[in-house]
């Protein structure tokens, strides 16, 4: 079976038993790692595989976090009181 209709499962299941907010986060997730590994086969998706991603996107959310700032938010320092 492809990774990709193993993720179609999951979120057929995600969506009929959890909130909808649940499933909108798993959506979110799952498109990510169908783009990663969509059209392999489960059997050759490695823990190693799964960990170097986890890595990989770590890197990227903290350089994001530290080189962007959230639009139409003023920051500003704190008032002594």
């Amino acid at each position: 079976m492809a990774f990709g209709e193993l993720v179609n499962h999951r979120l057929d299941y995600v969506k009929a038993y959890h909130s909808d907010r649940h499933y909108r986060d798993y959506l979110y997730f799952a498109r990510r790692w169908v783009k990663k590994w969509g059209r392999l086969i489960c059997g050759y998706l490695t823990t190693k595989a799964v960990e170097d991603y986890i890595l990989e996107r770590r890197k990227i959310s903290a350089n994001a976090a530290l080189t962007t700032r959230p639009k139409g938010l003023i920051f500003s320092p704190r008032k002594k009181h």
